[in-house]
């Protein structure tokens, strides 16, 4: 491997963990906070086919959170919710076959997910889908289109794409090397930047 890939790697596997942790332990939490407080709320609202609620008990179930840790049951909610066109959802199956939580680890089935979440604006799919582009896990290498998409998830505010991008424009992954806008943009991620004194 070499010095050049296996920074990159370093990087972004750095990069897609703290996504993992950002998006809500290991998978994105529900936007419907007060549902998700009651399970068997969430339960009737899923068995009736809602998919926010399939996606916010597969969350809970994933996690062990009022409901017995239960992978096979967090997949089969992320799978229906999905099935509807559920982002959220989308990108939390994307993330099970990322990590191969409970299922085999199958990185071109997590692109696909988080594919169709991403093609509908949803910021966190758009820095997976990128992780994944950067390190050429389950998609060919493309720093381009890794770029392109944290650029799309940065313009929506995320800090964990200006992180990514503000590392693309650093190294020159994907865009020209510019170090005023990788400062920029690591700094707008909540990152110190400091300049070395060489004398």
């Amino acid at each position: 491997m070499s010095t050049r890939r296996a920074a990159r790697d370093a990087c972004f596997v750095l990069a897609a963990a703290l996504c993992m942790a950002w998006a809500g332990t290991a998978l994105c939490a529900s936007n419907d906070s007060d549902a998700g407080k009651n399970p068997a709320a969430l339960r009737q609202l899923a068995d009736k086919g809602d998919a926010k609620a399939q996606n916010a008990l597969g969350t809970l179930y994933a996690k062990g959170q009022g409901v017995p840790k239960d992978l096979a049951k967090a997949f089969k909610l992320f799978q229906q919710a999905a099935d509807q066109g559920d982002v959220e959802a989308q990108t939390n199956l994307g993330m099970v076959y990322d990590r191969g939580d409970g299922v085999p680890q199958d990185y071109a089935k997590a692109a696909e997910l988080y594919r169709k979440a991403a093609d509908q604006g949803y910021a966190p799919a758009q820095v997976n889908l990128g992780a994944l582009y950067i390190r050429g896990h389950g998609v060919p290498e493309d720093d381009a289109k890794a770029a392109e998409l944290f650029q799309k998830a940065a313009d929506q505010g995320v800090a964990l794409a200006q992180f990514n991008l503000g590392l693309c424009y650093e190294y020159g992954w994907g865009v020209p090397q510019d170090e005023a806008k990788s400062i920029g943009l690591l700094r707008k991620a909540g990152v110190t930047v400091q300049k070395p004194d060489i004398d």
